[in-house]
Order: C-alpha cells, then sequence, then structure tokens
C-alpha cells in the first residue's frame, strides 16, 4: 500500500512507500493517503492562541499534559495551528476534586499571557477487581499401547480481571468575552486487563494480592491508556487530526475489446508498480481516444483524487454516477455492449464509498485552509 501526504498534512508531507494494497475485492487495488481533517469545532482552532490549565481531579494532569503535546505536533504546510500556553495548575497543592478550577481564574491567567481562549477539564478514576472462576485444562500425560490415555495431568488456572474506569470532562472560553465556546459533555471510557497465576503459583498469594487491591502496575498501565484516550478524543472535537483514506481503482475495465482490455491491464500493472500518475496518463489516451467504458471513467476520477485534485474528483465520480446509472449501456459503435464485468451492485457500493470520501476529504481541505499561516 502506498501512503502518501496530503497537503494538509501533519509535519512535513514525506510520502511513505510500501506494497499496494489488494482490496477484499480482487478486482482492486488501494492507493492511501492521510490527510487532516477538520474537528467539529473550530473555535479554538481558529483563535491559535490557547492557553490550556489544570484538568482536575485524579489523572488530570495526565489527559492535560497529553492534550497539550497532541495540539503542539498540529501542523498545517509546516506551519504550527496553535501557540499554547501551559499546561498549568493555578494553585499548587490544590486538592483534586473535581470542579475546583474557578473560571474567573482560568480566564485571567489566559489573558496574563495574552491567550485568547483557555481550555480546562475534570477527569475521575474509578477501579474495579474482580475473582473469575477458575479455568482447567487436562492433558494426558501418558498413553498406552491401544492409544488410551492413562495418566491426565490437570492444571487449574486462576485469574484476576481488572477494570479502570475514566469519567472526563472539558470546556473552553473565549478571552474576550468570557462565553463559552466549546463545552464536551461528560464521557466515560473503560479498560480491562487479567492477571492470572501460573502453573507453580500459590493460589493463596492471589487471593491475598486481590484482597489487598495489590494490581498497581496493571491499573497503571489502563490509566495511562484512558489518559491518552481522553486527550485524543478532545482532540478531535477542537483540532485538525489525521484520517487515512483509500482511493480504490479498478483492475479491469467493464466493457471493453480485448485490445483495449490490455492495454486497461497494463495501465493497472503500474499502479501496482506504484506508478499511478503513468497509469492514468494510460486511461487518459484511451479516453480520448474515444473509449467510452465506465471502468476508464472511474479510473480517472480516483486518477484526480490520488493527485490531490478533490473538486474535479468530486466532479468526475459524480458524472461516473450519471453514466452507470443514468446512461444506456452502449457499444463504441453503437451498438449493444458487451456484458459488463460489474454489476450495479458493484457500482452501488463502489461509488457510494468514492463520493463520500471525496466530498468529506474536500470540505476538510477547505475548511481547514483558513488555518493555514504563512511562512
Amino acid at each position: 500500500m502506498a501512503v502518501r501526504s496530503s497537503f494538509l498534512a501533519s509535519g512535513p508531507a514525506v510520502p511513505v512507500l510500501a506494497a499496494i494494497l489488494l482490496a477484499g475485492c480482487s478486482n482492486t487495488q488501494e492507493i492511501a493517503h492521510r490527510q487532516m481533517m477538520a474537528p467539529d469545532n473550530m473555535e479554538l482552532a481558529m483563535r491559535g492562541d490557547i492557553a490550556i490549565v489544570e484538568f482536575t481531579g485524579e489523572g488530570g494532569q495526565a489527559v492535560a499534559d497529553r492534550l497539550a503535546a497532541g495540539l503542539e505536533r498540529v501542523h498545517l504546510q509546516g506551519q504550527p495551528v496553535f501557540d499554547l500556553y501551559g499546561p498549568i495548575r493555578l494553585h499548587a497543592g490544590r486538592s483534586a476534586a473535581i470542579g475546583n478550577v474557578d473560571p474567573a481564574e482560568a480566564l485571567d491567567f489566559a489573558r496574563s499571557v495574552d491567550a485568547q481562549a483557555v481550555l480546562m477539564g475534570q477527569t475521575s478514576y474509578d477501579s474495579n477487581t474482580e475473582l473469575l472462576p477458575p479455568q482447567t485444562t487436562e492433558t494426558c500425560e501418558q498413553w498406552d499401547a491401544a492409544g488410551h490415555c492413562v495418566a491426565v495431568a490437570v492444571e487449574v488456572r486462576q485469574c484476576v480481571e481488572i477494570t479502570v474506569t475514566m469519567d472526563f470532562a472539558a470546556q473552553a472560553m473565549d478571552v474576550a468575552d468570557g462565553r463559552t465556546i466549546y463545552q464536551a459533555r461528560p464521557a466515560r471510557a473503560a479498560r480491562s486487563t487479567t492477571e492470572c497465576l501460573s502453573s507453580n503459583d500459590n493460589p493463596a498469594y492471589l487471593i491475598t494480592r486481590l484482597l489487598n487491591d495489590d494490581f498497581g502496575r496493571s491499573m497503571d498501565g489502563l490509566r495511562a491508556q484512558l489518559a491518552q484516550n481522553a486527550a485524543d478524543r478532545i482532540h478531535r472535537d477542537i483540532a485538525p487530526y489525521p484520517e487515512t483514506f483509500r482511493v480504490s481503482f479498478l483492475n479491469e475495465g467493464d466493457t471493453l475489446t480485448d485490445a483495449q482490455a490490455a492495454l486497461f491491464e497494463q495501465a493497472s500493472d503500474l499502479v501496482g508498480d506504484g506508478q499511478p500518475a503513468a497509469a492514468c496518463t494510460v486511461w487518459e489516451r484511451m479516453a480520448r481516444s474515444g473509449v467510452r467504458d465506465r471502468a476508464v471513467a472511474y479510473n480517472l476520477a480516483a486518477c484526480a483524487e490520488d493527485a490531490g485534485n478533490l473538486r474535479a474528483a468530486m466532479e468526475a465520480y459524480e458524472s461516473v454516477y450519471r453514466m452507470v446509472f443514468h446512461t444506456p449501456l452502449r457499444g463504441d459503435g453503437g451498438g449493444a455492449a458487451p456484458d459488463p464485468n460489474y454489476d450495479l451492485d458493484d457500482w452501488a457500493g463502489l461509488l457510494s464509498e468514492a463520493r463520500d470520501r471525496a466530498r468529506r476529504r474536500y470540505e476538510a481541505e477547505e475548511t481547514l485552509s483558513v488555518l493555514i499561516r504563512p511562512p
């Protein structure tokens, strides 16, 4: 699979080359593109200068640190989207209770560093350990001459399930007027793991650990995962984030003659060799020569998308849709067309995905263009 970075990439647009990925349907192959997408809430990204104050509650500092680190990495055309101040604790030694950040104090801090918005939040953890029913495994250790098992080893495996839950919420305010510009509803996430005795352990050891709630290392690992999960979810709400899209090319024509099909296959081989631009040149020559084939038209739309011409790709996919569903199928000479390789169900699925993908990518590109800073 070839992975390409969009011009709206997070960091330098350096292509990462790999093998072309054959899709689940053997009639397509794909090239992956990594592109920055627009968040649902653009308020903070439009302001750029953001102060982050403490996320109160257990785990809050970990969420704030991870969120800040993620926001610092957001770049469009090599330029940062955010200038960050913090995360900072407004009062050292403050108790870790939810909801104890005074919005007025948060706004005062943001004004002191000339930030345009301030972001804060709350978190809390809960944990639970549960002794699971023992698992019994029987293994034959000795067989007699007739092939019957005459000695069985029984192993009893005792495990504990450890679950950690995090509740979190976030809020951002505009510094100029103090109004709320982002409000994340309280959300909950959970992670679980299992610790088991080995065959040589004393079962009482696990029971003792259970009674003493002695699973700190596992719980710390789960808490770290949940902190990152919370930071990622808030990030996607308020900041551009990367998403991978796969542009599909058809490997076979739809109603081509043998000679045309051979030329189409040559172009498909070029895609597989990592040369999609050369393949697109072949399909363009076919179209200019008068070949009216739905697969050729579709692949030319995919060529536009692969090259980053997303508006042209949207229009081309729409043209293919009309060609497939609103234009009678005819041969090149105007007579009856050969039996097509792809039925309407094939086209419906392929074009639905392609039209939606191109539209989302184009809209994100347009939305994020206002955030690009001059070098």
